[in-house]
């Protein structure tokens, strides 16, 4: 068997060898794959335990977004959804009502369409004086 490894990986398997006393390195990896066959669980993660107060502040999160105290962004197209995710559309518009919301859209639609990027969609429309 042939494996691929960096040259990283080879000084650090090198070191194990001649730390542990393996004739080479075909025994360290024998070593391995019967330790592994043993005890296939050792290429598991192990899990992350939250605390209490952990637990009862996701509970509370959960709560009041399944009551509809605590408002969620719901994106109206893919677009949308990445506008939230990279920072180009503030979360708080979207607890606006949906007559304002459709508004902005139509404000950003004209100066997008006069202004022709999408970076400056989202500018601060400029003032008279500036």
């Amino acid at each position: 068997m042939n494996i691929s490894v960096t040259e990283e990986q080879v000084k650090f398997i090198d070191k194990l060898v001649i730390e542990h006393d393996f004739a080479n390195r075909s025994e360290l990896m024998r070593i391995l794959v019967r330790k592994l066959k043993a005890n296939p669980d050792m290429l598991q993660e192990p899990s992350v335990q939250l605390s209490e107060k952990a637990i009862k502040r996701y509970n509370k999160i959960s709560e009041d977004i399944a009551s509809g105290k605590e408002k969620v962004y719901v994106a109206e197209s893919v677009e949308d959804l990445f506008d939230q995710l990279d920072g180009r559309k503030n979360p708080v518009l979207a607890r606006l009502p949906k007559k304002l919301q459709k508004a902005r859209k139509i404000k950003r639609k004209v100066k997008k369409e006069t202004q022709g990027t999408r970076e400056n969609i989202y500018s601060r429309p400029q003032t008279s004086g500036s």
